[in-house]
C-alpha cells in the first residue's frame, strides 16, 4: 500500500515541474518572437542596411546601402521604355508582312500562276514574231539578189524561180511559227503545272506557319515590353524585391508553449531529488542538534 505522504509529495512536485516547464517554454517563445521581429525589422532596413553589412560605408560615414538604393532607383527610372516604342518598331514591318501574306495566298488561289503567265506572254509573242520575220527576211534578201542579177542580164518581171522561192519561204515561215507556237503552249502548260500543282504541294504547311507568325507578331510588342520590365527589375533582385526573388522572411523555430511529457518527467525527477535531498539534510541537522542536548543532560 502506497504511502499517502509520498503520493502527495510526488503529485505536488510533478505539478511544480509542469508549471516550470510551461514557464520556460513560454519564455523561450517570447525570446524567439523578439529575435524574429528584430531580424525581420533589420531585413527591411530598420537600422539603415537590409542587405549589405553595416561596415560598408561612404566617405562621409553614412551607410553605403543608402547610396546603392538611390542608384538602383535612378537606374530603374531611367531605363523605362514605353509600350508604344515596341508597337512602332513592329509596325514598320507591317507592309512586308502583308506582302508575304498576299504572296502566300496567291500560291493557293492561282495568283502566282497568273503572274507567271502574264510575265511569259510578251516573250511568247516575241518568239512567234521572230520566227515569222526571220523566214521572210531571208526570202526578201534572196529575191532582191536574184532580181538584181536578172536585171543585169536584161530580164525584168516575175519568174518561176521567184514564185518557187516565195512558196518555200512561206512554208518555212509557217513551220517556224508553228514550232514557236508549240513552244509557247508547252511553256504555258509547264507554268500551270508548276503554279497550280508543284508549288502548292511544296508549301502545304506555309499557311499554318504564316498564321502562327501573325499571332506571334501581334503579341510581340507586349512580350518585348514585359521583357524590358523584367530587365529593369533585375538590379533590384539584390534587395529581394525583384520578380525572380520576391521578399520572403524565414522565422526561427520556437519551442511550443505546451511542455513535452519527457520534459515534465525530467523536471519532476529533478524536483523530487531536490526535495528529498532537502528533507534528508533537514533531518540530519535536527538529529545532530537533538543528540548534542542529550549528552549534555547526562552530565548532570
Amino acid at each position: 500500500m502506497s504511502d499517502p505522504v509520498s503520493s502527495f509529495i510526488s503529485g505536488n512536485e510533478q505539478a511544480k515541474a509542469t508549471k516550470a516547464a510551461a514557464n520556460r517554454a513560454a519564455q523561450s517563445q517570447d525570446t524567439a518572437n523578439k529575435m524574429n521581429f528584430d531580424m525581420f525589422s533589420q531585413s527591411r532596413g530598420s537600422e539603415g542596411s537590409a542587405v549589405l553589412p553595416t561596415y560598408l560605408k561612404n566617405q562621409d560615414g553614412s551607410l553605403f546601402e543608402s547610396k546603392l538604393g538611390s542608384d538602383l532607383v535612378d537606374s530603374y527610372n531611367r531605363t523605362a521604355t514605353p509600350l508604344s516604342t515596341f508597337q512602332q518598331a513592329a509596325g514598320r514591318t507591317a507592309s512586308a508582312q502583308g506582302g508575304a501574306l498576299d504572296l502566300t495566298n496567291s500560291i493557293f488561289n492561282g495568283g502566282v500562276t497568273r503572274k507567271l503567265q502574264d510575265n511569259a506572254a510578251p516573250v511568247q509573242a516575241a518568239r512567234i514574231a521572230t520566227a515569222r520575220s526571220s523566214s521572210l527576211d531571208a526570202l526578201h534578201k534572196t529575191l532582191d539578189s536574184i532580181d538584181a542579177a536578172q536585171a543585169g542580164r536584161g530580164y525584168v518581171g516575175d519568174s518561176y524561180g521567184n514564185r518557187l522561192l516565195k512558196f518555200q519561204a512561206g512554208r518555212s515561215a509557217g513551220d517556224a511559227v508553228g514550232a514557236a507556237d508549240i513552244a509557247n503552249k508547252q511553256q504555258t502548260a509547264d507554268i500551270k503545272n508548276y503554279g497550280d500543282i508543284t508549288l502548292p504541294m511544296q508549301n502545304m504547311t506555309l499557311p499554318f506557319s504564316m498564321a502562327q507568325q501573325a499571332g506571334q507578331a501581334a503579341f510581340m510588342p507586349n512580350d518585348q515590353y514585359l521583357q524590358s520590365e523584367g530587365q529593369r527589375m533585375q538590379p533590384l533582385n539584390m534587395l529581394k524585391l525583384g520578380v525572380a526573388q520576391p521578399f520572403r522572411y524565414e522565422p526561427l523555430p520556437v519551442q511550443g508553449a505546451t511542455p513535452s511529457t519527457l520534459g515534465i518527467a525530467a523536471e519532476a525527477q529533478n524536483s523530487m531529488t531536490r526535495s528529498v535531498g532537502s528533507a534528508v539534510s533537514s533531518y540530519a541537522n535536527a538529529s545532530a542538534s537533538g543528540g548534542g542536548g542529550g549528552s549534555g543532560g547526562g552530565g548532570y
